[in-house]
């Protein structure tokens, strides 16, 4: 992945399930999620990210978000909590936005707009 995305400026991660939390990369089921670790090396090299993460069952949603946030900004070293989606129509799924410095515009102009579309207008669209 990182040898084929090396030009790309956004980084869409879209693992089966979510944000490793207490799976481990060897462990069976540790393909379906996406390792802080890996994000790391695209935010490294100048890259925004946008992060698909599946919300378990043991936690509130907006707990869920808090926590991961939270992680990402402290592991990724950012300067403040990522931007964070949540949907819950069908399965609760929040989108975690990284965008580095020279994307907050762009990215930001462009969310507005999408929350400003039909989607915003989604059953309980949150952003944070």
């Amino acid at each position: 992945a990182l040898e084929s995305t090396k030009e790309a400026d956004l980084i869409f991660c879209d693992p089966d399930n979510a944000i490793a939390g207490k799976v481990k990369p060897w462990h069976k089921r540790g393909p379906k999620y996406v390792f802080v670790e890996d994000l790391q090396e695209f935010w490294k090299r100048g890259q925004s990210l946008v992060i698909y993460h599946h919300l378990g069952f043991g936690l509130p949603a907006m707990e869920q978000i808090k926590h991961f946030s939270e992680r990402l900004q402290l592991e990724l070293c950012l300067p403040s909590r990522p931007w964070s989606l949540r949907y819950h129509r069908g399965t609760a799924r929040a989108y975690f936005i990284v965008p580095q410095e020279r994307h907050e515009d762009i990215l930001g102009n462009r969310l507005k707009s999408f929350l400003d579309g039909p989607w915003g207008k989604q059953p309980k669209p949150h952003f944070s």
